[in-house]
């Protein structure tokens, strides 16, 4: 028998000061106007339609029967009730006394309502996915509504909550100009953490071009990081069709809109965050830009340590090109990028082929989505032991540190 929690966790603070790099809100449909927006309204026919919504399990997002954020905030609720019953799930306001029932100082919050938006600029197959007849829609003005809602939303949240909770904005743009302006925006409005498409050219160009240098810029010098989350990778490829009528392929009963569960998505999710992350690092984006940070959740964490000896072996075989890089791109990884893994994924197999991982990796509990898997600290820190408590410390606070600055 091990010691008891309290006891494991008393000798080993960084379980109980963690910082959570991956949570969301879970606002049901039908409370959407009076939590983003009256302008919400107009659209919850529309959503509540979908069957996809209402389907997904725990994660179902179209919940009549919830009048509002009543859950009691005990440890059995924070850890093991999922999805929109889950404490704070919808009221933001309450996340700081569930952040310490759940032992974590601060928190990255990413959208759930504004994901809709998000499929609707950029999932080429969104009808099909959602359930919806995509020419009875204008998908360009509803998905920039709700981002723009949701923008609106996490400047009101993070100026209420002392810092501690830190919802995600949404930046999207054709041009530079427009990522920019949007960009600054909703850094003006106190946005700490900004997500840009993956599976979409920022500004209609590579990432790495010179011209969007203004954008790096803006969120290097403001100290906020740039993320990518699972949905990102949305039209990365042209259509996802390659899973479409095969049975092995079908999504399992827990998929939701923002990840339908199925061997080949899983097996693919990574590929638009792989190409971003090449242009950037073989581009020198970081090299421009040196105290840049870049996020990554959702998107699997198996791929990091092939990516990054594959990129050292692209530096090699073009080393006249690179001469003046500060480092290798391993390296950059592990100075400039962190990444949130699943919790059923060999975290500890991760390091042990790649040390420079334990820099990389850090916690994320996915609160309150189904995926996030019950009580995740101890699934993780079960995993981690064994590589000695310096890596363990690591991945639950030290390295999502980059993504969650103390701000001053």
């Amino acid at each position: 028998m091990g010691e008891p929690a309290e006891v494991a966790s008393s000798r080993r603070p960084f379980l109980e000061h963690a910082l959570d790099a991956d949570s969301h809100e879970m606002v049901p449909v039908h409370l959407w106007p009076e939590v983003f927006g009256e302008e919400m309204a107009q659209y919850v026919q529309l959503f509540s339609g979908m069957a996809l919504l209402r389907g997904a399990g725990p994660n179902a997002m179209v919940r009549e029967d919830i009048a509002g954020d009543v859950r009691a905030i005990t440890r059995e609720n924070v850890w093991e009730l999922k999805g929109p019953d889950a404490p704070s799930a919808i009221d933001l306001a309450r996340r700081v006394p569930v952040l310490d029932q759940m032992g974590i100082e601060r928190q990255l919050v990413y959208p759930t309502m504004a994901t809709m938006g998000y499929l609707f600029l950029t999932d080429p197959d969104v009808g099909r996915h959602l359930g919806f007849d995509r020419s009875e829609v204008d998908l360009d003005r509803v998905g920039r509504v709700m981002i723009d809602l949701h923008n609106s939303w996490v400047g009101r949240v993070t100026a209420a909550c002392s810092g501690r909770v830190r919802p995600v904005a949404v930046a999207m743009g054709d041009s530079v100009a427009g990522l920019t302006d949007q960009a600054e925006a909703v850094l003006a409005a106190g946005a700490r953490a900004l997500m840009i498409p993956a599976g979409l050219p920022p500004g209609g160009m590579s990432p790495a071009d010179r011209r969007l240098d203004p954008f790096w810029r803006l969120v290097s010098e403001a100290g906020v990081p740039v993320v990518h989350h699972v949905t990102v990778e949305r039209g990365f490829l042209r259509t996802t069709v390659w899973a479409a009528g095969v049975p092995e392929f079908a999504p399992s009963n827990t998929s939701s809109p923002e990840f339908h569960i199925e061997p080949w998505r899983c097996a693919t999710l990574s590929f638009a965050c792989e190409s971003f992350l090449a242009a950037m690092i073989l581009g020198g984006v970081f090299e421009r830009h040196s105290k840049l940070c870049f996020g990554i959740a959702e998107l699997t964490a198996g791929w990091v340590g092939p990516f990054g000896q594959r990129l050292d072996d692209v530096v090699a075989q073009f080393r006249s090109r690179y001469a003046a890089y500060s480092m290798l791109p391993s390296e950059r990884l592990s100075v400039s990028v962190r990444v949130v893994p699943f919790p059923f994924e060999a975290v500890d197999r991760y390091i042990e082929s790649h040390p420079w991982m334990a820099d990389v990796l850090c916690f994320g509990s996915d609160f309150p989505h189904q995926e996030g898997g019950i009580d995740s600290k101890r699934i993780y820190d079960a995993r981690l032991r064994r590589l000695g408590d310096d890596i363990v410390a690591k991945f639950f606070r030290d390295n999502a540190a980059l993504l969650l600055p103390v701000i001053s």
